[in-house]
């Protein structure tokens, strides 16, 4: 198994839960999807640079499936200046 992957749902099935690198996992995936929900790091976390930038919120776009599909970020205002 991809040691990237904590868990996949077999291809029947409409979920997949990928755990991974989200700018590198979207770049190198051509899935298209209905939903991305995202928990990065904190904006301030040396690890979470990349993903805070229009560079990867454009490639989250192109893996959309459509005007409907959504991607869903949690960012903690309590943590934030």
């Amino acid at each position: 198994a991809d040691p990237q992957r904590a868990l996949e749902a077999d291809a029947s099935e409409r979920v997949a839960l990928v755990v991974d690198d989200g700018r590198r996992a979207l770049a190198r995936r051509p899935a298209r999807y209905d939903l991305l929900t995202l928990e990065p790091l904190l904006p301030d976390s040396p690890f979470a640079v990349h993903l805070y930038t229009p560079g990867f919120y454009a490639l989250a776009r192109r893996a959309l499936r459509g005007e409907r599909a959504l991607v869903c970020q949690w960012v903690p205002p309590h943590a934030l200046a």
